[in-house]
C-alpha cells in the first residue's frame, strides 16, 4: 500500500464483543424516571371517575418499519505497510526513524451509509385513557438483515483510493453490517380528537430508550505477486509494496451493542368494534442517539494485530449516527 495509509477499508462503526460505550452513561435512571412519570400520571386519576372512557388498556399492533440510511465512521492509527511487523521479525529492527512507524501518527477517516431495509415489527402496549388523553408503556422490537458495500472502483476519499490496485481483484474489499437488532420502550402521551363518528383521529408524542445490537465486519485482502502486487508507478516504490505482504489479509469482525436514547411522533386512527374494543392504524417517526465505540481488528496483513513495535494493539474507533425509522402498523386495543 501507498505510504501513509493503515488497515481500514470504509466506514462504520463498531464495538468489542459485548462492551458498551460510554455516550448514555446512565440508561437505567432515564428508564426508571420514565415508568414513575408513567406511575404518577395514571395514579393522579380520581377513583371515581365515571367516565366510561378511563380505564386500563392494552393494545397488540403489527407493521411495517423502514429505517432510515445508517451513517457510519471509523478511523485508525496510520500504519503503512513499510512498517509492518511481518517485515521485521525483530522490533526493533522497524524503521524507527519514519515518523508514520515510531508513533501515533494521523487518524484517517472514512464515512459510508448503509441501508438497512424494510421489515416487519410488533410492539406490545399498556396504557391509562383518561378521556381525550393516554398515557402509554410501548414496547417494540425490530430486526434488519443489513447490507454489504463492495468496493471495485474509487470512492472518493483519497487515504482509500491510494491503495485500490493494492487488493484482489477476486475479492474486492468488502464492509458488512448484519444482525442489526432493536429492543425499544417508549412513554408514549395521546390526544384523541374525539367527534360523533366511530373513527377517532389521535397524535401522539413517547420518549424513551433502545437497545441496539449489530455486528460489523471489513475484509481487506492483497493481491499475490502473479496478480501483480508489486506492478506499481510512481510515487509508490517497492518499499510500499513488500513482497511479504503480498497475499495477505486483513480482517475485522465485531458484535456492537448499546443502549440510546430516543422519541417518536405518532399519529393514526382508531375505529371502535364495540364498548371494550377497537380497531388502530398507526404511523410513527423513531429518531435515535447517535453511539460510538473501539474494537481490536482480529486481524492485519495475516498475523496478529499489533504495530510496528510489536505489542501496540491495532484498534480503530467506529461511531453511527443516522439511527432512525418510519412505519405504519395496525392493531388492536382491548379496555378493560
Amino acid at each position: 500500500m501507498g505510504s501513509g495509509m493503515w488497515e481500514y477499508p470504509l466506514a462504520f462503526a463498531t464495538t468489542s464483543e459485548g462492551q458498551d460505550t460510554q455516550m448514555n452513561k446512565r440508561p437505567g435512571v432515564v428508564t426508571a424516571s420514565l415508568l414513575v412519570a408513567l406511575g404518577l400520571l395514571i395514579g393522579g386519576v380520581p377513583a371515581n371517575a365515571g367516565d366510561d372512557d378511563r380505564g386500563f388498556y392494552i393494545a397488540f399492533e403489527a407493521g411495517l418499519v423502514d429505517a432510515s440510511t445508517l451513517e457510519a465512521a471509523i478511523s485508525g492509527a496510520d500504519h503503512p505497510t513499510r512498517c509492518d511487523v511481518l517485515l521485521y521479525p525483530d522490533p526493533a529492527m522497524a524503521p524507527t526513524g519514519d515518523p508514520a512507524c515510531g508513533g501515533p501518527g494521523s487518524s484517517p477517516t472514512v464515512t459510508n451509509r448503509f441501508d438497512l431495509g424494510s421489515r416487519f415489527t410488533g410492539s406490545l402496549g399498556i396504557g391509562y385513557d383518561l378521556g381525550r388523553v393516554r398515557i402509554e408503556l410501548e414496547y417494540t422490537a425490530r430486526q434488519h438483515d443489513g447490507s454489504t458495500i463492495h468496493f471495485l472502483s474509487t470512492t472518493g476519499d483519497p487515504t482509500f483510493d491510494n491503495k485500490m490496485s493494492e487488493w484482489s481483484p477476486a475479492d474486492p474489499p468488502s464492509v458488512t453490517v448484519s444482525d442489526f437488532e432493536s429492543r425499544e420502550l417508549f412513554v408514549n402521551a395521546y390526544w384523541d380528537f374525539e367527534n360523533s363518528t366511530s373513527w377517532t383521529p389521535f397524535v401522539g408524542l413517547g420518549l424513551g430508550q433502545a437497545r441496539v445490537s449489530l455486528r460489523y465486519s471489513t475484509r481487506l485482502l492483497r493481491k499475490t505477486l502473479a496478480q501483480g502486487y508489486q506492478d506499481i508507478d510512481p510515487p509508490l516504490t517497492l518499499a510500499d509494496r513488500p513482497a511479504a505482504a503480498a497475499g495477505t489479509i486483513s480482517l475485522f469482525d465485531s458484535q456492537f451493542s448499546d443502549t440510546v436514547s430516543g422519541y417518536q411522533v405518532l399519529a393514526g386512527l382508531e375505529h371502535a368494534l364495540g364498548d371494550s374494543a377497537s380497531f388502530t392504524i398507526k404511523a410513527r417517526w423513531a429518531p435515535f442517539h447517535e453511539f460510538s465505540g473501539s474494537d481490536l481488528w482480529k486481524v492485519v496483513r495475516s498475523h496478529e494485530p499489533v504495530q510496528a513495535d510489536g505489542t501496540t494493539p491495532f484498534t480503530s474507533d467506529l461511531g453511527f449516527d443516522g439511527i432512525e425509522y418510519v412505519g405504519v402498523s395496525a392493531g388492536l386495543r382491548y379496555r378493560f
